[in-house]
């Protein structure tokens, strides 16, 4: 009788283990699953960034940059001696560039390696590309009204849509 009790504990003892590999297998397969397909579903805005400007980056931008014209959509001409383009809007996208890069580089590293890693900009962390966005929907609707009108030959109320939109450009440039 002892032998069965034993053979059964046994048994059951085995089982157990057999059981919680099992788990274990089909827990660790499953995680290995869910990061193929998370990987196999990674889009762009994965690594999208939305970023508002400032009044204060802006004018820190204005004051590092002063020899640049005063048009921020000034007519491409070739680059200054110090690489930064006389274009303000690329040589703002170029100082944001940097700004990022270098707040990143300041934070701490969540995976230690060893040796430690070398600084953001020594290492192939990029910023693929930096486009900005203008708040103009007041300017984008009239333009659209305004392009209804002349396709339909309204042209008696285009001169409306028209004040309309000199006004808004006029009183809100910087805004925009």
């Amino acid at each position: 009788m002892r032998e069965i009790g034993l053979g059964v504990g046994c048994f059951c003892v085995f089982a157990a283990v057999i059981y919680s590999l099992t788990v274990h297998y089909l827990m660790e397969t499953q995680n290995c699953d869910f990061r193929a397909w998370d990987l196999s579903c990674l889009t762009a805005a994965d690594f999208t960034l939305v970023y508002t400007i400032k009044e204060s980056i802006w004018s820190e931008f204005k004051n590092v940059y002063q020899h640049i014209e005063n048009s921020p959509f000034s007519m491409a001409v070739p680059n200054q001696p110090d690489g930064i383009p006389k274009r303000k809007v690329l040589a703002f996208a170029q100082y944001l560039e940097r700004e990022i890069l270098n707040r990143i580089n300041k934070l701490p590293q969540v995976i230690t390696a060893e040796p430690p890693l070398p600084p953001v900009w020594e290492r192939d962390l990029r910023i693929a590309s930096i486009q900005f966005g203008f708040d103009n929907k007041d300017v984008l609707s009239l333009l659209i009204k305004r392009g209804e009108l002349i396709t339909k030959g309204k042209f008696d109320d285009l001169h409306k849509v028209n004040k309309k939109l000199e006004q808004i450009i006029i009183s809100d440039r910087e805004k925009i």
